[in-house]
């Protein structure tokens, strides 16, 4: 219970700290603050609810564990990558070497899709020469799009040896 209490801890602390930086920069640029309140309360009575389903599930006896809730296929139309991650799963472990380098280009295209729609929505945001943590956000999707690339060809040779 301690490490998913944690998690779940972690998760809700980084939402109610984008949303109270969401609450300065609004702030700073003069529009109205109610917006990012109302996140923050929203982030609050989530976390309420995420812990009481968590406790829930522990008390009655079922598993804890999210892992146990992903398939394989899951993870991959996500966009999870990783063969470190993917080999937690058993069915990595009864592919081939073909099948499983097939899984991780299909995370890979997943991936670039979700990064690339990302990148359009910010682009695309109303006055965005006047919102400069916009093109903060792009940069950073941008980073991790060059990223992608890199993994890309790394486990393009490491599954073609």
């Amino acid at each position: 219970m301690a490490p998913i209490s944690k998690s779940v801890q972690l998760f809700f602390a980084r939402a109610i700290l984008c949303a109270s930086s969401a609450l300065f920069v609004k702030s700073v640029n003069g529009s109205s603050q109610l917006e990012p309140l109302e996140l923050i309360s929203l982030i609050f009575s989530m976390a309420d609810e995420f812990e009481d389903k968590i406790e829930s599930r522990t008390s009655s006896g079922a598993k804890s564990s999210t892992s146990d809730d992903i398939t394989l296929q899951k993870a991959i139309d996500m966009g999870e990558y990783d063969p470190k991650y993917l080999s937690t799963f058993p069915d990595w472990h009864k592919s081939s070497r073909i099948m499983q380098w097939q899984m991780v280009r299909q995370a890979i295209k997943n991936r670039r899709r979700f990064l690339q729609l990302q990148w359009a929505e910010i682009n695309n945001q109303l006055d965005y020469s006047q919102k400069p943590y916009l093109k903060q956000a792009g940069d950073n999707i941008q980073k991790q799009l060059d990223l992608l690339l890199k993994d890309e060809e790394k486990y393009l040779v490491e599954f073609s040896i």
